[in-house]
């Protein structure tokens, strides 16, 4: 039988996505990640973020603002993100 997971047996957890959009709506932003269940006390909590991809810093600190937020997240694995905002256009915005 064919079905979406997060048994006890320990898998990767179905993928999930998070869409960002603009004040008019238009995609701006997407992650896709999962949230593992693991019976090992070390690996429970863990996010892992597969993608994130954003054409404007505003969308991309967003996204991360929200899947660093998830409840019950002890730690969060991402693979590299590029074209990552320079830092400066992150922090800038936020002011």
């Amino acid at each position: 039988m064919d079905r979406l997971s997060d048994e006890a047996a320990g898998t990767d957890g179905p993928m999930r996505y998070l869409l960002h959009r603009d004040v008019d709506g238009n995609l701006d932003g997407v992650a896709n990640f999962r949230l593992p269940w693991s019976p090992l006390p070390e690996h429970a909590g863990t996010l892992v973020v597969e993608a994130l991809q954003a054409s404007i810093p505003d969308a991309y600190r967003a996204m991360w603002m929200l899947l660093t937020d998830f409840d019950l997240t002890q730690k969060i694995v991402a693979v590299p993100c590029w074209p990552v905002p320079a830092v400066s256009a992150l922090t800038d915005s936020a002011r």
